[in-house]
């Protein structure tokens, strides 16, 4: 009898976080943690070529860090993604922190447990904003969520207590672009490094001198050796000709074209 063993981790114990590339050497990475002041033991390490796997210890060292989701270390920019199950070298995590705002949501719901079960509409929540703890700040209450930046994320959500209920509108702050043309966090795909540019046929090219008139603009209807031709081929350095002011050849070239 064949027994299978199927091993679910706990993802929530594994306080790792992954530096994408380009990344600074590892030697440059270690000395730079050891200037952050973390409160716990880490670890950093190399996943891949490229790639560096951060450990944490302490889940408050893990979301100082994470929160930041970009690091420049002596002019090396890298992105943080946290690490998952389904980790691929060739794409980034979606997820990541996001600190979303709730202006006017009533103050009876910013208790603690009433602020979990709205952040569960979007995503997990990571911490609550110290002001909104405390209640020292009531118009607005501001939580950090783990959202999947990858969707289409609601700009307000239905609020249900008792027999009231009404919509609440939620600002994301500072959110983080996800690209889903090559799946890396940091940009979308309208400015992705890896798109395929659409080549512009030459007859749409606009000349900086003459406009958009061009050779490859001439009628196909026009034949070749009549007048009208003529004038079409030689069309680009009159008015060349007129841009420049010099009317003496402009002149000799119309007489040109009659005689001709």
């Amino acid at each position: 009898m064949t027994m299978i063993y199927r091993f679910s981790p706990i993802l929530s114990v594994f306080h790792w976080l992954v530096l994408s590339p380009p990344v600074a050497p590892l030697p440059v990475i270690r000395k730079a943690f050891e200037r952050l002041g973390f409160s716990e033991a880490y670890s950093v390490g190399l996943l891949h070529s490229n790639i560096i796997l951060i450990n944490f210890k302490s889940d408050l060292d893990f979301h100082k860090f994470w929160e930041k989701k970009t690091w420049d270390f002596f002019g090396y920019q890298m992105v943080v993604t946290r690490w998952t199950t389904s980790f691929s070298i060739e794409r980034d995590s979606p997820l990541a922190p996001v600190w979303i705002s709730l202006d006017g949501l009533p103050v009876h719901l910013h208790d603690l447990r009433a602020l979990n079960s709205i952040d569960k509409l979007l995503g997990k929540t990571i911490r609550i904003d110290a002001h909104t703890a405390n209640f020292s700040r009531p118009s607005t209450a501001r939580i950090c969520v783990e959202l999947d930046t990858s969707l289409e994320l609601p700009p307000k959500v239905r609020i249900g207590y008792g027999a009231t209920s009404f919509f609440q509108t939620i600002v994301y702050e500072n959110f983080p672009l996800f690209c889903h043309n090559c799946s890396r966090l940091g940009h979308s795909a309208v400015n992705c490094p890896r798109a395929t540019r659409p080549l512009v046929p030459k007859s749409q090219v606009c000349d900086p001198v003459i406009g958009n008139f061009s050779k490859a603009s001439v009628s196909p209807n026009i034949v070749a050796g009549t007048p009208e031709a003529l004038l079409m081929y030689w069309m680009p350095l009159l008015l060349l000709l007129v841009s420049l002011k010099s009317r003496l050849p402009l002149l000799l070239m119309l007489l040109m074209l009659v005689l001709k």
